[in-house]
């Protein structure tokens, strides 16, 4: 009885490591996948900065073609 008693023991700390292990491995992978996913996110936040940038410049250089004050330049002004 003590010898099955000790195989049950052995036997669930096996698959208790066995699983630590897997869950291991699997925050990993997620650790990797989650910093790739945010460099993605940083390098499109940072493409959508500068599209943003490009926008407000092209609308500024066609206001002052047009001889009209950009909108920030009017608030400033009153």
């Amino acid at each position: 009885m003590h010898t099955a008693f000790l195989i049950l023991i052995i036997v669930v700390l096996s698959a208790s490591l066995l699983f630590g292990l897997i869950i291991w491995s699997q925050t990993i992978k997620f650790q990797k996948k989650a910093a790739a996913a945010k460099e993605r996110q940083e390098e499109y936040l940072r493409l959508l900065r500068l599209q943003k940038e490009e926008e407000k410049a092209a609308a500024a250089a066609q206001a002052a073609e047009e001889g009209v004050q950009p909108e920030e330049e009017t608030a400033k002004a009153e």
